[in-house]
């Protein structure tokens, strides 16, 4: 009985990190910038800082890699569904609810893009994650 209380109590002061998780998660980066031709000012600005940049033979050389997020609508969702989950069962869903949202990160991606002379996108390529 005291580890069941010692349970409920715990779900009870997690209420609503679930829904806090999923709410606050990043909701993603915009890779409809990686097309032939876009000037790297636009890849940098939606994907953030490369890991990796590099010049070869007087051209830039950038690798990213992050977390894709999932579209902000899609976290108001499972954020909305954890609220109603949490008040359906007193709190107890946190047990179930917290841990699931530290599993959904999103895909994680790694793309190596190289420019020509001009800095505009020449190649793409996606070595974890797709398109």
């Amino acid at each position: 009985m005291t580890k069941f209380l010692s349970s409920v109590a715990a779900a009870l002061l997690a209420f609503g990190c679930s829904a806090y998780i999923a709410a606050s998660r990043d909701p993603g980066k915009d890779i409809s910038v990686l097309r032939i031709g876009a000037l790297r000012a636009q890849v940098v600005g939606s994907l953030g800082r490369p890991v990796i940049s590099d010049t070869v033979d007087g051209k830039k050389i950038d690798v990213f890699s992050f977390q894709n997020g999932y579209k902000s609508g899609f976290n108001v969702g499972r954020a909305i569904f954890h609220v109603g989950a949490d008040i359906i069962t007193g709190g107890l869903w946190e047990i179930v609810g917290t841990p699931t949202e530290a599993l959904l990160q999103g895909q994680s991606k790694v793309i190596k893009v190289k420019y020509d002379a001009e800095e505009k996108v020449h190649e793409i390529f996606f070595y974890k994650g797709t398109n």
